[in-house]
């Protein structure tokens, strides 16, 4: 069973025409764009050379091998690796759908129908995403205890509640509670810093439990 791994890519809004175009010369055509934007203050952007808040995300799925071909593509052909270009990474996939499996292997096929290219080692940088499901009005809350513990930024993704049997109700109509999704790439030493100091300022300034995950990252782009 081939591996497969999500791949997600963050990058000035805008310039997400760019990554998608060598996405395509991989035969990868279906792609997720969230919008989102940046929480590095003045002095942090100042360092990275960002000046442009606003961002989107492009996920996908796709074998570990064209995943990395990909990663190499943005940072020599697009410059990931010049600071505030773009980041990107990959995560393993611990499951997926058969339909999803085999339009993936399809792109594969098509992309390399004779040989299937080396696995070959990239350089390896222990790296973890924490993601931090806050409300909106805890965004900030969580990105300074985060940056105060080792975190250098991240991203926020807008989101909403799905609720459940009890739903808030105004005038007879359904209000879905909005919620703010903060991803943040840090070193695997610091993860567990991080999320300690973020679910302490959460539940000391809410008086709730904050929700924070972590996944593993395998391979980065972009990162100083």
């Amino acid at each position: 069973m081939m591996s497969l791994y999500g791949l997600i890519a963050i990058v000035d809004r805008g310039k997400t025409g760019a990554v998608q175009r060598v996405y395509q010369t991989y035969q990868i055509h279906n792609s997720l764009v969230l919008r989102g934007h940046g929480t590095a203050n003045s002095e942090i952007m100042d360092m990275l050379g960002l000046d442009e808040p606003q961002k989107e995300l492009l996920v996908t799925v796709a074998t570990r091998d064209i995943c990395r071909s990909i990663l190499d593509e943005l940072k020599n052909n697009l410059h990931f690796d010049r600071p505030g270009t773009g980041i990107a990474f990959i995560c393993a996939l611990s499951g997926i759908s058969v339909a999803a499996s085999e339009r993936v292997q399809a792109g594969k096929e098509q992309n390399n129908p004779n040989k299937q290219k080396e696995d070959m080692p990239m350089e390896a940088r222990p790296m973890e995403m924490i993601v931090t499901v806050v409300d909106s009005d805890s965004t900030d809350l969580v990105v300074t205890a985060a940056k105060e513990a080792g975190a250098h930024g991240g991203t926020v993704i807008k989101a909403r509640e799905v609720a459940g049997e009890e739903q808030k109700k105004i005038f007879g109509m359904i209000v879905q509670p909005e919620k703010e999704i903060v991803l943040m790439l840090v070193q695997a030493e610091q993860k567990k810093d991080i999320i300690k100091a973020v679910c302490a300022a959460v539940l000391e300034k809410t008086g709730e439990h904050a929700l924070v995950y972590s996944l593993a990252v395998s391979d980065t782009v972009g990162l100083k």
